[in-house]
C-alpha cells in the first residue's frame, strides 16, 4: 500500500525516476509472491522509464530483476537476452558490481536450462568482474552458485567445498558486526540458502549427522 501511495504522488508531481523506483519495488513484491507475470509487466514498466531518462545504472539493475522473473516463467531466451543486455550496459557505466549479480544470474538461467559446463564458465566469469569491486559483501553468492551447479554435474566435492566457503563467508560477515545495529543482524538471519542446500547435500548422501550440524 505505501508503494502504491508513493507511485500516486510521484505521478502528480511528474518525478519520472521516483515512479520507476515504485514500481520496480511493486514488482519485487510480485515477484516474492511469485506472481512472475505482473512482475514482469511491472518491471518493463520501469525499465522503460529508465530508459527514457538514461538512468543506465539503474536500466542494468531492472534487467538482471528482469531476467530472473523471465527465467521462472520457463522464457529462457528472453532472459538471456536481458543478462546480456544487462551486462554490456553494466560494464559500459563501469559498475562491477551490476555485471558481477548480472553474470551470477547468467550461470542461474543457463543451470536451469541444464547447460551446466557453460553455467560454471560464467559463475568463473563473475568471479573476475567480483574481484573488481570495491569489497562487496555478497561473495557467498557466487560460491553457493558454484556449489549448485557442481552438484548438478554431479561433482559433490566441488559442491562441498564451495558451500564451506559460501557458510565462511556468512559467519565471518555476521562476526564482523560485533553487536552491530539489530536491523543489520536479522538481515543475515535470512541468508541461510547455503546452510540448506548444505543439509540436502548430506541428506542426499545418508551422513544424517553432518545435515544435523549444518542445520543448527
Amino acid at each position: 500500500d505505501y508503494y502504491n501511495r508513493a507511485l500516486e504522488i510521484s505521478r502528480r508531481l511528474d518525478r519520472k525516476q521516483n515512479i520507476a523506483n515504485c514500481i520496480v519495488s511493486l514488482g519485487r513484491i510480485e515477484s516474492r509472491s511469485r506472481n512472475y507475470e505482473k512482475a514482469v509487466e511491472l518491471q518493463e514498466q520501469a525499465l522503460a522509464i529508465y530508459q527514457s531518462i538514461g538512468f543506465k545504472v539503474e536500466v542494468a539493475n531492472t534487467l538482471d530483476n528482469l531476467a530472473g522473473n523471465l527465467m521462472e516463467l520457463g522464457r529462457f531466451a528472453d532472459a538471456g537476452r536481458a543478462v546480456d543486455e544487462g551486462v554490456l550496459l553494466a560494464r559500459e557505466v563501469g559498475d562491477e558490481g551490476t555485471v558481477f549479480q548480472t553474470l551470477l544470474k547468467k550461470a542461474w538461467i543457463q543451470y536451469r536450462k541444464g547447460e551446466m559446463k557453460e553455467a560454471i564458465a560464467t559463475a568463473e566469469n563473475a568471479r573476475s568482474s567480483f574481484e573488481n569491486t570495491d569489497g562487496s559483501d555478497v561473495d557467498w553468492e557466487l560460491y553457493l552458485t558454484l556449489a549448485k551447479i557442481n552438484r548438478g554435474m554431479g561433482r559433490t566435492s566441488e559442491a562441498k567445498a564451495n558451500l564451506e566457503k559460501a557458510v565462511a563467508r556468512i559467519e565471518d560477515l555476521r562476526s564482523k558486526l560485533m553487536g552491530g545495529v539489530e536491523e543489520t543482524q536479522g538481515a543475515f538471519g535470512m541468508i541461510t540458502a547455503p546452510y540448506w542446500e548444505s543439509v540436502d547435500l548430506f541428506m542426499s548422501e545418508g551422513d544424517f549427522e553432518a545435515a544435523f550440524v549444518a542445520s543448527e
